[in-house]
């Protein structure tokens, strides 16, 4: 692995760590809070909780509305559901802030208007080998995924800071 793949394997690797760990204080009885997560057509929704500024390490920023959702994909590549987040959600009025993706491993910033989210997506081959997902009362049974499905994790909420940047800089959210 040359020295920029490493930096960017590296990078990935904290970026996904940070929202993860977004994810794991996330409670609460489920439904509503924040935008909508934008999903691929075909998604099955496994968990969905609200959450809160502290939940996710946010209590320096102003949000509000903050959810978590888990959702496995059967019909779709991981490549395709990576060309979502970089490029199609667009079409649906949101705009990229940051996207990575490395090997079975993926990272989207996005935002529409004051709703932002944090959506990490990997294989679940890749979610079983690393045996646990850091989804805190998210429950997603591991052993139903199959090693080709896709499992996207996200984390949405209304910023409610002068701008999005504000939030995404704050909460070290810029890959």
């Amino acid at each position: 692995m040359s020295r920029i793949h490493l930096s960017r394997a590296l990078l990935l690797s904290v970026a996904l760590m940070l929202a993860l760990s977004l994810l794991v204080a996330c409670g609460g009885d489920g439904g509503g809070g924040g935008g909508d997560i934008p999903v691929p057509s075909g998604a099955d929704r496994l968990a969905e909780e609200d959450a809160s500024a502290e939940d996710l390490d946010a209590a320096d920023v102003d949000i509000s509305d903050a959810k978590a959702a888990a959702y496995r994909i059967s019909d779709a590549s991981f490549d395709d559901v990576s060309d979502f987040y970089e490029n199609e959600v667009e079409d649906d009025g949101w705009t990229v802030d940051e996207h990575a993706a490395l090997g079975d491993l993926m990272i989207a910033v996005l935002h529409q208007d004051d709703d932002l989210v944090v959506v990490t997506a990997m294989t679940g081959a890749a979610a079983k080998e690393q045996g646990e997902l850091g989804l805190g009362d998210l429950e997603v049974d591991l052993d139903d995924l199959a090693d080709d499905d896709i499992i996207v994790v996200g984390a949405s909420f209304t910023c409610n800071e002068d701008s999005i940047d504000t939030c995404i800089e704050a909460m070290g959210l810029g890959l």
